[in-house]
């Protein structure tokens, strides 16, 4: 998925590992540790929590309150099991097990001072310019964990994004979310014509731990929602199946995955829609998940939805980092069905188990097959995915990456949207890297049905023509070297060659 992810939503269809409220609670006190609660100047406070759960303190409770100290010497970085002195390298707590009537301290770590205008709207509760400490080194989304960016007090328009200096290069939605500060630092907020989509639960709920039939959000004009949103019904009889323009229609136009690039171009109510429950078992073998309360399991369970795709990922992962997860299998070390990016387009009509398949384990700049498709290695980790450091972007999208095999003495495209597979008979726009930043110019390059770049004369026929209808029968010349299509008038070996000056096609005379 290639959308912008400006809200994450937790998908509710996560059950097994997953604790939600229980009776069994604990009260539990924050020591600022020499700090103070925002104006009250209160040096503690109170929460309850649910015994059951294990807490991230470099998590919750964070930023959303505000967090003083004296002098603004130092930033607010969690919270510890113990008292630690202001501005040490100590680091907050994770992985705790709550108990009632324990003591958390606040860590204090050196910081800097930052600014945010926000002009016409409210951010964490205040309005006009906001003066904030942020730890050194950390970027606004380790600092803050916010799930909130500023409201816009002016109805039809919504947060579009921050500006540092110039406002033509903005920081769309939650990009801002990675920015690491320098001392000085002033964001600006910009508000954009907005549209808002409605969703109705249709008898569910919105989210699983609470009882929420609909909600609003605000949305910028043409931007997709970038996020996915699995409502549940009340009884967990029916597995959600995705969403509907129509409120008495049984069809379903956006699956719960599909949601997150649906552009939203005008107001709009989306409905939720149910169909029966297959339970999906999954087992993580030699790895392990993180569940919503940021636990390790080894086994979780889904209700996926009976006939529909089932969604979403799910990550698994490896403690000695020595493979990567390539796929599952409904049986243990059995062939694998579904890549590890192909899962959340399965369709399951029958409850599964799915056990998690690993590979790639001592590969280092290799290809292996993997469910039908070939990915390339490099140290035991996959390449070409939306994490690869030298992905290409293009238009603010992850598009992929060109590797060389000295094996076949040839390049190859990792293709970011399958997830790093090699791509086969595709074309692609491959934009210039300007000192590490991507270039408005480029070039088109062709990758045949092997997945090796094109050099020299090409003629669309057969597989390529099916995928590429409008191309079939033309031929086109790519550069030996560098594999770029070339246009205009061109001599080759001697010949001059009339290539049309948009479409690089061969002009037939």
């Amino acid at each position: 998925m290639n959308a912008r992810k400006w809200l994450i939503v937790l998908p509710a269809m996560l059950l097994a590992g997953c604790a939600l409220a229980t009776g069994n609670m604990a009260v539990v006190t924050y020591d600022l540790n020499g700090g103070t609660l925002g104006q009250t100047k209160k040096a503690s406070f109170v929460e309850k929590y649910d015994m059951t759960e294990t807490w991230d303190l470099t998590r919750y409770p964070r930023r959303e309150r505000d967090f003083l100290y004296p002098e603004g010497t130092y930033a607010f970085a969690g919270w510890s099991e113990t008292p630690v002195v202001p501005g040490s390298e100590a680091e907050a707590s994770q992985g705790v097990q709550v108990k009632d009537g324990k003591t958390y301290y606040a860590v204090w770590k050196e910081g800097i001072k930052i600014s945010f205008d926000i002009g016409e709207g409210t951010f964490m509760n205040q309005t006009g310019m906001i003066e904030s400490m942020v730890p050194l080194g950390e970027s606004l989304g380790q600092a803050y964990a916010w799930p909130d960016v500023p409201q816009s007090i002016e109805k039809g328009y919504c947060f579009g994004g921050f500006y540092l200096d110039d406002p033509s290069d903005m920081m769309e939605g939650t990009d801002f979310y990675s920015y690491v500060p320098e001392e000085g630092a002033c964001l600006h907020a910009v508000y954009l014509p907005s549209h808002t989509v409605t969703f109705d639960a249709n008898g569910g709920s919105l989210y699983v731990d609470r009882d929420l039939s609909s909600g609003s959000m605000d949305f910028v004009a043409g931007k997709p929602v970038g996020f996915s949103l699995y409502p549940v019904t009340q009884d967990g009889t029916l597995a959600f199946a995705g969403w509907s323009f129509d409120e008495t229609s049984n069809s379903v136009e956006i699956s719960g995955a599909q949601l997150a690039d649906y552009v939203v171009d005008h107001d709009v109510t989306l409905y939720a829609k149910y169909t029966s429950v297959c339970v999906v078992t999954l087992h993580s073998m030699e790895g392990y998940f993180i569940n919503d309360s940021y636990q390790e399991a080894n086994q979780m369970e889904a209700h996926a939805p009976k006939g529909f795709p089932f969604g979403y990922d799910v990550d698994v992962y490896r403690k000695d980092g020595g493979a990567s997860h390539i796929g599952w299998a409904l049986e243990e070390n059995g062939e694998i069905v579904y890549g590890a990016d192909d899962i959340a387009q399965a369709v399951f009509h029958e409850n599964t188990h799915l056990y998690a398949v690993f590979g790639g384990e001592g590969m280092d700049c290799a290809f292996a097959e993997v469910a039908g498709k070939r990915y390339w290695y490099e140290n035991g980790v996959v390449q070409g995915t939306v994490n690869d450091p030298l992905i290409v972007f293009s238009m603010g999208e992850a598009r992929g990456r060109e590797i060389f095999d000295d094996a076949t003495d040839s390049w190859y495209w990792l293709d970011a949207s399958q997830g790093g597979a090699m791509a086969q008979g595709k074309e692609v726009w491959m934009p210039y890297v300007v000192q590490g930043e991507p270039s408005v110019d480029g070039k088109w390059v062709r990758y045949d049905k092997n997945g090796k770049m094109v050099k020299g004369w090409y003629t669309v026929e057969g597989e390529d023509a099916s995928l590429y209808p409008g191309q079939e029968g033309n031929t086109y010349y790519y550069d030996p070297v560098s594999g770029a299509m070339l246009k205009g008038d061109v001599e080759i070996e001697g010949t001059l060659y009339h290539l049309d000056s948009d479409t690089g096609a061969l002009l037939k005379e």
